[in-house]
């Protein structure tokens, strides 16, 4: 078992540093297009709209959540739907940390963490803004599997089974490598192949 220095204080450590990095953009966007479209659909939808015949540019339907939320919250909703996006970048960051962790000294997983961290911003302006921060879900998943792996528990499939579903609905490929991973990593481990 971990002692709470050698995890908890990195992952605090992580979460600061991305909260902080976040926090610079939080009132003011670096990509005005990347933000309208789903800001738009979440108004559409929260006016009445119909999923795919109002808003047909929604792909998949997760994507316009965090608008939606933010729009839920404090009409017209883009600082709130920011908050939302920073919160799943510094989940990321944490859950990549500890995925990391598995893999790779403590040093290389606070590197990869924390270079995941300042580069967040840098990927709102470069299109990249609705494809890595989604991740979280299936980093959670294969730590879910990892877990399952170390301790036998059956369990901890179906909570990344869950965690897959999510990810699913937020962003399609991601999920569906993972999810063949995990299926080929179990295959693997019960040397079935």
């Amino acid at each position: 078992m971990k002692s709470m220095g050698s995890t908890g204080l990195p992952v605090l450590g992580i979460a600061l540093l991305s909260l902080a990095w976040e926090s610079l953009f939080v009132h003011h966007g670096l990509n005005a297009v990347d933000e309208g479209w789903p800001l738009y659909a979440a108004q559409t939808l929260h006016a009445g709209g119909v999923l795919y015949r109002d808003a047909f540019f929604v792909f998949p339907p997760g994507h316009v959540l965090p608008a939606l939320i933010g729009a839920w919250l404090d009409a017209p909703g883009l600082i709130a739907a920011r908050l939302v996006y920073a919160g799943f970048n510094v989940a990321l960051c944490i859950a990549l940390y500890l995925l990391g962790r598995r893999f790779m000294s403590a040093p290389a997983a606070l590197l990869g963490a924390a270079m995941l961290a300042v580069a967040a911003p840098d990927s709102h302006g470069a299109h990249y803004l609705f494809g890595y921060r989604y991740l979280v879900f299936s980093t959670l998943a294969l730590l879910c599997f990892a877990e399952r792996l170390r301790s036998g528990n059956p369990r901890y499939l179906i909570a990344g089974g869950a965690l897959l579903g999510l990810q699913v609905v937020f962003r399609l490929t991601p999920g569906l490598a993972a999810g063949a991973g995990i299926g080929l990593g179990i295959l693997a481990a019960q040397r079935s192949l």
